[in-house]
């Protein structure tokens, strides 16, 4: 199974690229997208006093189109001895605070105390995620939870069990035997569709060496059929893979985009009726751009999320680490889009301004019918249809030198740029159906035609793909179906 999964990774890539510029990405959305639907936030609420957990979620709300939140919880620091009583108390405020929100919740289950785990004196330093010694154990603990708050949507079983530090087993065969020992318990209370399999880091690899992948492994055990997956994308670059995976497909611009693409494929086909990218992000302490880069990165990742046809997209984190250790990695501790004070930080003004410029929803443009002209390599360059007003809506920046395009065949007079920094307001003419744009490392949105008195005439827009796409994509699919049949 192995093989099968390696090999339709290389196929998509194969089909995708072929006869295309690998170093240049062009697309336009082929589904509708609501943003309350598919963006979601990763939240650290047990670090933070209630009303630091009020504050969090007035946050979320003032976004406007952040819906979805993920938590995690520990069985360790949940019932720490086997003969005390389970510390509701720790949980009962936050998740109340949750509950009231009315915000649609994911929570992760992972750990295991050492009364319940198969941890022995012989294995050294005690760790919480040795597996738990009785998976029943475990289960029927994570069948409290869900009945005690029957609000949470999903209830993941575990957390990046393919890495060694967060699963101390190393066999996607405990794995399995954990989450199948959850599913019989939730199925005898009928509550088996709340569970999901555990989120994977890495792509699903044991390690960034090893070109063995947990998922792979747990396809071949018909693990996925009826359950949502996840995984956890985390890469150097919003566009790129390399040095995330054993594989190195390629550090071109596609190269994110047709590994998530081709796996959420995989995970479909092997029966996951939805696939999350359930963690991702930026520290804006690694490096000398700070904020600035943490928050052009977390926009860029969004829209290659959008295109990689996740169903959600959790970014990590809403706040960064409060009182952080001075033992931890600094980085770690400032993935937020809040500072530990839970100020704003520069990635959540970029996300307030994004929503604005969106709207709600997103959908497929109509007629694809305008070229560009002048493209050079590093162009990333997507098209969208805005429901709010009926217009076409562009995304577009490079990852190489700056360059200038000319969009040609549009129609309409005006057209309105914005740049991160910059107010709405700089209308641009279109001059015999063409306009000439300047394109920079920074993502930059463009909205077509604008009239001055704002009406909503329809647009139309930037074709992203030759006809022959679609069969090639076909053609991918029915390789796919043809291999899981071996």
């Amino acid at each position: 199974m192995k093989i099968k999964l390696i090999l339709i990774i290389i196929l998509n890539i194969f089909i995708f690229i072929n006869g295309q510029n690998n170093k240049v990405l062009i697309k336009s959305l082929n589904r509708d997208i609501n943003f309350l639907d598919f963006f979601g936030i990763n939240c650290e609420f047990n670090l933070f006093s209630s009303d630091g957990v009020s504050t969090q979620i007035a946050f979320i709300k003032a976004l406007n189109k952040v819906n979805w939140i993920r938590i995690g919880i520990r069985f360790d620091e949940l019932q720490p001895q086997e003969n005390e009583p389970i510390k509701w108390e720790s949980l009962d405020a936050p998740m109340s605070q949750i509950k009231a929100s009315g915000l649609n919740t994911i929570v992760y289950f992972t750990g295991a105390p050492k009364w319940a785990s198969v941890y022995t004196t012989d294995d050294g330093e005690f760790s919480p995620f040795y597996p738990p010694k009785d998976n029943n154990v475990f289960a029927n603990v994570l069948l409290e939870m869900a009945k005690r708050y029957p609000f949470v949507k999903y209830w993941q079983v575990w957390d990046k069990m393919n890495d060694d530090l967060y699963w101390k087993s190393s066999s996607a065969d405990d794995y399995s035997s954990l989450f199948e020992a959850c599913v019989d318990v939730f199925k005898a209370n009928k509550l088996d569709g709340l569970l999901s399999v555990g989120s994977f880091s890495e792509f699903g690899y044991y390690s960034p060496d090893d070109t063995n992948n947990m998922i792979d492994d747990l396809v071949k055990l018909d693990l996925f059929k009826g359950y949502t997956a996840s995984y956890q994308p985390y890469t150097a670059y919003p566009e790129s893979t390399t040095n995330t995976l054993p594989i190195d497909f390629a550090d071109q611009n596609q190269s994110y985009l047709l590994v998530s693409s081709a796996l959420n494929q995989v995970l479909k086909t092997a029966g996951a009726p939805m696939v999350f990218s359930s963690s991702w992000g930026w520290s804006s302490n690694n490096t000398d751009k700070g904020e600035t880069l943490q928050a052009n990165y977390i926009v860029k990742r969004l829209f290659m999320d959008i295109f990689s046809n996740f169903d959600k997209s959790f970014i990590y984190s809403l706040a960064d680490i409060p009182n952080p250790s001075s033992n931890t990695d600094s980085s770690i501790n400032y993935y937020g889009l809040l500072t530990g004070s839970l100020n704003k930080k520069d990635a959540f003004k970029e996300l307030e301004m994004v929503f604005q410029i969106t709207g709600l929803t997103l959908t497929k443009p109509e007629n694809l019918k305008s070229e560009i002209l002048g493209v050079q390599d590093g162009l990333v360059f997507y098209t969208f249809k805005k429901t709010t007003t009926n217009t076409t809506l562009v995304a577009f920046y490079t990852t190489n030198k700056e360059q200038t395009i000319t969009l040609t065949g549009l129609t309409g007079e005006k057209a309105q740029r914005l740049d991160f920094g910059a107010t709405y307001t700089n209308k641009l003419d279109i001059v015999n159906g063409s306009l000439t744009l300047s394109v920079n490392s920074t993502m930059s949105f463009l909205e077509y035609p604008i009239k001055d008195d704002s009406s909503d005439e329809p647009s139309d827009s930037i074709s992203s793909f030759k006809a022959s796409s679609f069969c090639l994509i076909l053609i991918l699919n029915i390789i796919i179906l043809f291999i899981f049949s071996l």
